[in-house]
């Protein structure tokens, strides 16, 4: 998320930060449902639902870069050189969706040092 380029900085550490105080608050709301009053509840409700949104958008940000694309022509045997992905000439594009690479496949190394080559 930190490498994407359209959102502002202020989003950036925003929709960074939230999930870690999401879930800090939905371990607080346990505790507190334990151990004080069952009614707190609605804060574990709040707080996941939060982390959630969270969650939704910045997958949706990422997809969206890795979309865009960076324009540098791709790698044949590349599953990103789809003519759907090739978009306008984005430099954080191609480090986001390296980004996304290390989170979802093994390959991660390999597809770096492909666009390497390119």
């Amino acid at each position: 998320m930190a490498l994407c380029e359209r959102p502002s900085e202020r989003w950036k550490r925003w929709i960074i930060a939230e999930p870690f105080a999401a879930l800090l608050v939905s371990f607080s709301a346990m505790w507190l449902m334990r151990y004080v009053d069952p009614r707190f509840s609605w804060l574990l409700e709040a707080s996941s639902a939060l982390l959630a949104v969270t969650f939704y958008v910045q997958s949706y940000l990422i997809l969206r870069e890795v979309r865009r694309g960076n324009g540098r022509p791709r790698d044949p045997g590349n599953w990103l050189s789809h003519p759907e992905w090739v978009g306008p000439a984005r430099h954080d594009a191609e480090a986001c969706s390296v980004q996304i690479l290390c989170f979802s496949t093994l390959s991660c190394r390999a597809q770096a040092s492909a666009w390497d080559r390119a």
